[in-house]
């Protein structure tokens, strides 16, 4: 008992830093701008080929982005926290939207058309998500 009493603060260090991991990298976090995340959105639209009619960053209580039936992105200013590689996904998440609306399959498909490891940047998001809100 007292061994792993020990190792207790070892282990949660390791899950931490376990956690901090995309697509098995370590992962930085460094405060980005709202032109960052508009910038990205546009150049994410260039190489999806989903093009919003507009990109708006702003606080968002509830969501991360929310993407409207007139093309609108909306992203929260809480991403300015999160890893660039979230970011991206969060981008091609709401892209996504303005061709299919709902999370059906047919939408899943298109994320990961554009991100092959989407679920993880998900995990990051449950994991670390609160700590940004």
């Amino acid at each position: 008992k007292n061994m792993m009493e020990g190792k207790k603060q070892w282990i949660y260090k390791k899950q931490l830093e376990f956690s901090n991991r995309v697509n098995g990298k370590q992962i930085k976090v460094k405060t980005r701008t709202p032109s960052y995340l508009e910038k990205r959105t546009w150049k994410l639209a260039l190489k999806t080929g989903i093009t919003p009619s507009k990109v708006i960053v702003k606080n968002l209580k509830s969501r991360w982005g929310s993407a409207t039936k007139t093309g609108i992105i909306n992203l929260s200013m809480a991403l300015t926290k999160a890893p660039s590689e979230v970011i991206d996904y969060i981008i091609i998440h709401e892209l996504s939207h303005l061709k299919v609306h709902d999370h059906s399959q047919k939408f899943w498909n298109i994320v990961y058309k554009f991100d092959k490891n989407y679920k993880e940047k998900i995990s990051w998001l449950e994991i670390h998500g609160i700590k940004i809100i």
